[in-house]
Order: structure tokens, then sequence, then C-alpha cells
């Protein structure tokens, strides 16, 4: 079983409902917490990443349903809890839940998927230190991926790839096992983001607590992943 953080961000007033809701109903897909797209583990693996012309269509398509967010590490749900422009009429909340791996895949969205996409944009100088990042990030497994897509010129089988890469059992093991902090996108930090198959049942649940902002990732000490992307000049060296 895989133990999980989910960070919310919760009015005052709605605070006692919420942890309420949470414990007796767990977390619905059509809850008010937001939601984000799962992808299914695709079928014949294998066979999908030995095709040089793969559309990512053939990977993602309407049968795909919406997933629930929460983090590997509880200081990285800590800053959905409490972003760095908090409203003051909030309050920071941590749901500690605990589901099976195969109902979880990475969110890729706030790094890999960048890197994936991206990473050439700038004539970028830093490919061997982003592949040794990523390795250390999302494990060896990741690396048949990313290898792939850093060949092709195409975004379409690049995202593709993407897909396979955060759906692999072995990257998501490898990335809930990571345990160094890391700063992505939009100035977010965390250990490992994943996405859950819904929804969350209350006995999945562990726990519903007031997060403590204070064991947030620190913005400025945490190695700053993006610098791997669309940069010309040398990234900092890796951690």
């Amino acid at each position: 079983m895989m133990r999980l953080f989910r960070g919310l961000h919760i009015a005052v007033a709605e605070y006692d409902a919420t942890c309420a809701v949470l414990r007796t109903a767990g977390q619905p897909l059509n809850g008010p917490w937001g939601q984000s797209q799962f992808v299914r583990l695709p079928q014949e693996r294998d066979k999908l990443l030995a095709d040089p012309q793969l559309a990512r269509a053939r990977i993602t398509d309407s049968s795909d349903m919406a997933g629930i967010c929460a983090c590997g590490d509880e200081a990285g749900s800590a800053l959905y809890a409490w972003p760095d422009k908090p409203k003051l009429s909030h309050l920071p909340v941590v749901a500690e839940i605990q589901v099976d791996p195969h109902r979880v895949i990475v969110d890729g969205r706030d790094f890999l998927y960048t890197a994936f996409g991206q990473w050439d944009q700038e004539n970028n100088r830093n490919s061997d230190k982003l592949t040794a990042f990523l390795e250390r990030i999302y494990g060896r497994a990741v690396l048949k991926y990313w290898q792939k897509a850093a060949d092709s010129s195409s975004l379409d089988y690049r995202y593709a790839l993407s897909d396979l890469a955060v759906t692999d059992p072995e990257v998501v093991a490898s990335h809930y096992a990571n345990n160094l902090p890391f700063r992505g996108r939009y100035a977010t930090r965390f250990c490992s983001a994943f996405i859950i198959e819904g929804p969350i049942l209350p006995s999945e649940v562990l726990d519903v607590r007031l997060a403590e902002p204070s064991r947030r990732h620190d913005k400025w000490s945490t190695f700053d992943a993006m610098k791997l992307i669309n940069r010309r000049e040398e990234a900092d060296p890796l951690p």
C-alpha cells in the first residue's frame, strides 16, 4: 500500500464539514476539491514503446477518468494546503490516505511532461544533467522512455512516451522512494507527486488534520529543476 498526503486550502467556515465528509465519505470524483486526468495503465506497453510512430491518442482517450492528486511526502502536500499566497480566511488541511499502488500514477505535469516536451527548446546545454536528474527522481526505468523522447522532434510522440512513463509501475515506485525535494513548474516543491484513480473511500482516509505550513519545502534552498529545461546557461550542480 502507498501512504500519500493531499493538501487542501479550506475556508475556515467549511473546515469542520470538510473534515467530516473526508472521514465519513472519502473523496468522490465529483467532490469540491479538484481533480485531474487519470491515464489508465496501457496494455501491451512493450509493443507501444517499440512503435516509432506512437501517437498519444493510442494511450489517452475518452475512457480515461478523473483522478485525485496527492504527494508522497507531507511537506510537498503542505504547499497545497498553505500556498505561497494563502487566503487568510482559509486553513491548511492535510488528508493522509492509503491506497493500492495499482491505482496510482505519477503526476508529471509539474516536471516530467515539461522535461520530455521542452528540454531542447533553447539549445539546452544541460542534457546530461537532466538525464541524471530524471533517473534520480523517477528511477532507471524512466530512461527507456526519456532516451526515445530525446531523440525525437515530434511533440506528440514525446508526450505519448511521457504517458507511458507516468503509468509505469517501476517509475511510480522509484518516484515514491525519492527523498530529494525539488522545485518544478510554478514554484511547486515536492519529493513526489501522484494521481490516484478515484474515488477515495472513507476506509482509505487514515487522518484529516491541520497542516503545518512551516513544514513546506523552502522555496529558495530547494533544488530548482526547471533550470535544467529551457535555459541557455549552465544549470546548478545536482545535489
